[in-house]
């Protein structure tokens, strides 16, 4: 019963986060109306959406790992099993990059706007002030066609992570 909770957990865990990395938009749902403008400014400067696409595919491979595990132990299935260890330790390198990611990301940015204050903390109070005060934007088309090309690179990019963990986690040793 409890192979069968956990799966279900981490499936819904997974479906949320896999569309919240297609459409960073999604993520407003964690925030309150208020910062409806904040968000959408957050998800148009290109380096946050960037973040927040890596952040999802993180908890994403989480709750695919978590529904994986649950389905191993429900099943007393090796195979699935050995793809669940397979995926822990992707989870384990993809939150480690994600890290390293957001690192260089902090660098280049505060050598851009010179000096790591604006960047962790004026422009992020200055993008809310502004998103609460002035509240959404319209934007035609809502998704851009560069929001579209991420889309696309980093959902081909996510099933060929996945493909690739359990090709090497089937592989007999």
């Amino acid at each position: 019963m409890a192979a069968l909770v956990m799966t279900i957990i981490g499936f819904l865990i997974w479906l949320l986060m896999f569309l919240s990395m297609r459409d960073p938009m999604r993520f407003f749902w964690l925030s309150s109306t208020l910062a409806a403008g904040y968000h959408q400014r957050m998800v148009l400067d290109r380096w946050q959406r960037i973040s927040m696409r890596i952040v999802a595919v993180v908890f994403s491979f989480f709750g695919l790992s978590l529904s994986v595990n649950g389905l191993s132990s429900a099943l007393h299935n090796r195979v699935l099993g050995r793809v669940s260890t397979g995926l822990w330790l992707a989870l384990g390198i993809l939150f480690l990059c994600a890290w390293i990611f957001g690192l260089v990301s902090l660098i280049v940015r505060s050598i851009v706007r010179g000096s790591i204050t604006a960047v962790l903390w004026t422009d992020w109070w200055k993008m809310y002030r502004d998103g609460i005060t002035l509240g959404p934007i319209e934007v035609f088309p809502a998704i851009t066609p560069a929001m579209h090309k991420e889309r696309w690179i980093f959902t081909a990019a996510y099933f060929a992570l996945v493909a690739i963990v359990i090709c090497i986690s089937i592989y007999p040793r």
